[in-house]
């Protein structure tokens, strides 16, 4: 191989190879431009889609974020909210088991969130009263909407007139999430 610059002032490399079995040689020059303009075609192309990726990666990312804290906001709205509601809420998934409540429901049974999230009206009702909790709560999965209903509850040695008001919430596929 050689390098040389022609007349034209194009720089090409060159081979030489000898004829078998004569005098003569054979030389081939070929430009740079020649055998790497594809490539530098190719490189260019796979810089600007590595520079494309990147630019969505990075915008992807940012929107991401920004939708996370809207969500984070929002959840930290509705909590202080529940909590901030002087009532006792809940609020329970399909199966009937809790999945979060306000302090007023805490103090209302005088149980912690700890020992009420996850656990089923049947952890912590006697079986007849817990059962006519489940049975008002079957009618609302099967009837999804709102429900209003008043009981004579019984705390200790105090009895008091309790007033359920229950509604179904939605997935946002539009399934029956919990009430």
């Amino acid at each position: 191989f050689h390098t040389a610059n022609m007349p034209d002032g194009v720089e090409r490399t060159y081979t030489f190879r000898r004829v078998p079995q004569t005098p003569f040689f054979v030389a081939v020059g070929m430009a740079p431009r020649d055998y790497l303009d594809d490539w530098n075609i190719e490189l260019r192309n796979a810089m600007l889609l590595i520079l494309g990726f990147l630019t969505a990666t990075v915008l992807g990312a940012w929107l991401l974020r920004r939708y996370w804290q809207k969500i984070q906001n929002q959840t930290l709205f509705l909590e202080t909210l529940i909590e901030s509601i002087p009532v006792p809420l809940f609020y329970k998934d399909t199966t009937g088991r809790y999945l979060g409540c306000n302090h007023a429901f805490e103090d209302s049974l005088g149980k912690s969130r700890h020992d009420i999230i996850g656990k089923s009206v049947f952890d912590m009702a006697p079986p007849d009263i817990a059962q006519r909790y489940k049975d008002k709560d079957d009618e609302l999965f099967s009837q999804p909407g709102t429900q209003t209903y008043d009981w004579l509850t019984v705390k200790g040695c105090e009895a008091r007139n309790v007033i359920f008001h229950k509604a179904t919430f939605r997935r946002v596929d539009g399934e029956i999430a919990g009430l």
